[in-house]
């Protein structure tokens, strides 16, 4: 938070958080000999999915706070190698559903940007 208190432009900025594969449940590394048969994102169940957008949820919650002192727009990254598809963003917006949900984001903190930059495999 002081870093961003230490800021002095007036123009609007963006704090982007990067996720990565082990940001996510069962997401397999595609260079893990150990895991090659396996596919890259495994089912899970209901509840694994509720407690994963819970975390990233109270991810959120910290931002919030972060956000009452400085505003900024928030984007979400997921840095994904490709094989994995758009898991990681349906996985990022359930968490900001949830968060919506809870009201963290409103028009003082509106939703954040969720994208996906997928890597090669």
């Amino acid at each position: 938070m002081h870093v961003l208190l230490t800021i002095t432009s007036p123009a609007s900025f963006e704090v982007v958080v990067v996720y990565l594969g082990d940001d996510f449940h069962g997401v397999q590394s595609q260079y893990s000999q150990e895991y090659q048969n396996l596919p890259p994102v495994p089912c899970m169940s209901q509840a694994d999915r509720v407690m994963e957008s819970s975390h990233h949820c109270a991810q959120f919650r910290v931002l919030w706070e972060i956000h009452k002192a400085r505003g900024f727009r928030l984007v979400l990254r997921a840095d994904i190698w490709n094989r994995v598809g758009e898991y990681p963003v349906q996985r990022l917006e359930e968490g900001v559903a949830v968060a919506k949900a809870q009201g963290v984001f409103d028009n003082f903190f509106p939703k954040p940007l969720v994208i996906y930059n997928p890597w090669k495999s």
